[in-house]
């Protein structure tokens, strides 16, 4: 049987939600599991059950289980971590050992062959067992604050020997010797802590690493889902260690401490590859360091996948055809807006077309299309890289941002002498980006000339299907939600929290949306300097729909809760 047919048969996935995560499948190239973990529709635990009864082995979970070490000897570290497989259990002869993918038959055949005797293959859920090789290889770990804990009494160690070369008392013999062999093992014990903070964000889903100093301590929080969560408290004694560490492995200057610094680096969590973007800020108590996880699925994001209803998605791959103009996406930092001007860049022919990006940073090197990295130190600024991309005959332009008259003057300029523009806008809502570029001084006939569209977004966490609960939807919340909206006895989702969602009731986010796609009377009250509000009531007699409107159909589909609804949308 297929994975999926498994999984519907256990009853841990819908017939619907099956068929539109083949489609997923399909459009994206990835495996089922895969998608189906993305879109929080099964847990690890479900499909490693499924994956286990499809290659008739046994399912198991090793929560509590204790690691025999005579047993790693067995197979090599860089077997266990290439491979994906880890030695548990030895009774009567016989071999027990983990692995998360039981279709990888070459792969388990050569471990076989490997350990030389009778070997029994047991499946266990893929984040589990990467947890617990780091651990099992790399002596005496066992999570972030116990790290710390001997990284400390390795730097105490470390100072006593400073001192012994100071001049200070101290014998020699033994107490030299440990403290030398204590320094040694420095850079591979901060090593670590530095992996097991960016792993636990990973098992977490996080997209954001905090790490600030304190008086007494150094704070590590994760942003998982929009929302900061506090994970680990660390000695401050390990700050400068810590700070330096990332420093070097971003390439940045470790004696500059009184400027904020930007760089990046490639961190690998089992055999997947994580581009991390570090940003350092001087504070009264040292350095804060925030590390963004950078989501590569951004890169081949398509529009049917970002949860938009059909009738926007077809609206915007009809704005992408236009021949020139300038396309918004607006909405506040984090709610996805890179994401879907990719996806409307994944909608043109770079094979047909000349497409370039002027990006403060460039995240993801793309194939196909030049990309311009905003250096202000250089003089390459958005208006002066624009001014000179439009000698190089392009046929669109992506502006990561317009931050001021100038670069807002130029693209609307090139959207109206046939280039189509894509850009991004920090506003509340799709109509506020109009008054918005007024306000930066582009006359109001300019704009209603060149605009083709505006997307505005949000994005809204997921509830966690693991703990989510549902009860009728109040009164209240009928009436700050909109009556005519939310149907009378409806059943809603309802959070409550559990160990896999970190006691938050969420797991994942999804995007809500509204487009606005002008007409002429639009274009008449825009040249006509109308107001939002009027520019709305027309907008409205035509159709339009708002994002909270939009929203319904994510209350209403257990998607997500009135709360976070009401939260994120006015």
């Amino acid at each position: 049987m297929k994975i999926g047919e498994i999984l519907t048969g256990l009853g841990k996935l819908s017939e619907a939600d099956l068929q539109i995560s083949l489609k997923k499948s399909m459009l994206r190239q990835e495996p089922l599991g895969s998608v189906l973990l993305t879109e929080n529709l099964v847990t690890e635990a479900d499909l490693a059950n499924a994956l286990a009864l499809q290659a008739g082995l046994e399912f198991m979970d090793l929560a509590d289980i204790h690691l025999e070490k005579r047993l790693l000897k067995v197979i090599p570290e860089r077997v266990a971590k290439k491979y994906m497989v880890l030695p548990i259990e030895e009774k009567k002869g016989k071999l027990t050992i983990a692995i998360d993918d039981p279709t990888q038959f070459i792969e388990l055949n050569f471990v076989r062959q490997l350990v030389g005797g009778e070997a029994q293959f047991v499946v266990v859920p893929a984040s589990q067992l990467r947890r617990l090789i780091d651990k099992a290889y790399i002596e005496e770990q066992s999570g972030i604050e116990d790290i710390a804990k001997k990284l400390q009494r390795v730097t105490e160690a470390e100072n006593r020997q400073k001192d012994l070369a100071s001049g200070k008392k101290e014998e020699k013999g033994e107490k030299n010797t440990q403290a030398s062999q204590a320094a040694a093992k420095d850079s591979l014990s901060i090593e670590s802590l530095v992996s097991e903070i960016i792993d636990e964000a990973m098992e977490r889903k996080a997209s954001d690493i905090h790490i600030e100093p304190q008086q007494d301590n150094i704070s590590v929080r994760y942003r998982v889902f929009g929302t900061l969560q506090q994970a680990s408290t660390l000695p401050y004694d390990l700050f400068n260690l810590l700070i330096t560490r990332l420093k070097i492995v971003a390439n940045l200057d470790i004696a500059e401490k009184r400027k904020p610094q930007d760089g990046s680096f490639r961190h690998y969590w089992g055999a997947r590859a994580i581009d991390l973007r570090l940003s350092t800020l001087p504070l009264v108590r040292g350095e804060k360091a925030v590390m963004r996880i950078l989501d590569k699925s951004a890169l081949k994001a398509k529009l049917d996948l970002l949860g938009m209803p059909e009738e926007l998605a077809d609206g915007i791959k009809t704005m992408s055809t236009k021949p020139y103009g300038i396309i918004f996406v607006t909405g506040p930092t984090g709610s996805g807006k890179t994401t879907t001007v990719y996806s409307v860049l994944n909608l043109l022919d770079k094979k047909k077309k000349n497409i370039t990006t002027i990006e403060d940073p460039v995240e993801y090197q793309i194939d196909g299309i030049n990309q311009v990295q905003i250096n202000n130190a250089a003089g390459i600024t958005f208006a002066a890289a624009l001014r000179s991309i439009l000698r190089q005959d392009p046929d669109v332009v992506m502006v990561g941002e317009i931050r001021d008259r100038e670069t807002a003057e130029i693209a609307v300029r090139a959207a109206l002498t046939g280039h189509l523009v894509i850009s991004t806008l920090h506003t509340n809502d799709s109509v506020a980006a109009i008054s918005r570029l007024m306000d930066m001084g582009i006359e109001p006939f300019l704009v209603a000339a060149s605009l083709v569209g505006i997307v505005a977004q949000r994005l809204v966490r997921r509830v966690c299907l693991n703990c989510r609960t549902k009860s009728v939807v109040t009164e209240e919340e009928r009436r700050w939600f909109g009556e005519h909206l939310i149907p009378e006895g409806l059943e809603v989702s309802r959070t409550a929290g559990c160990a896999k969602c970190f006691k938050s009731g969420y797991s994942g986010r999804e995007a809500i949306f509204e487009l606005l796609a002008p007409n002429d009377a639009v274009r008449r009250a825009i040249s006509e300097r109308n107001s939002d509000q009027e520019i709305t009531k027309i907008l409205k007699a035509n159709g339009f729909k708002t994002m909270r409107e939009n929203a319904v159909s994510k209350v209403i589909n257990l998607i997500t809760t009135v709360d976070e609804v009401l939260e994120q949308t006015v």
